[in-house]
């Protein structure tokens, strides 16, 4: 949620909580993609991708996380 409502501490708290949930995804048969969304949505990735990692590492590592 990128709207106006989460600025400040409520956006690093959401970044923080997201990260922890990323981290513990189980490691085998998982596939996720991160949807950001305010006046417009975006996705990290066209497509769900492997959970692996890489695309941790990426997931991670955008600016908007």
């Amino acid at each position: 949620d990128r709207s106006g409502s989460m600025q400040g501490s409520r956006i690093e708290t959401a970044k923080r909580g997201l990260v922890m949930l990323l981290r513990s995804l189980p490691t085998k048969g998982t596939a996720f993609n991160i949807l950001s969304f305010g006046s417009t949505s975006s996705s990290l990735w066209e497509t769900s991708q492997n959970y692996t990692e890489a695309t941790l590492v990426d997931a991670v590592s955008i600016p908007h996380i």
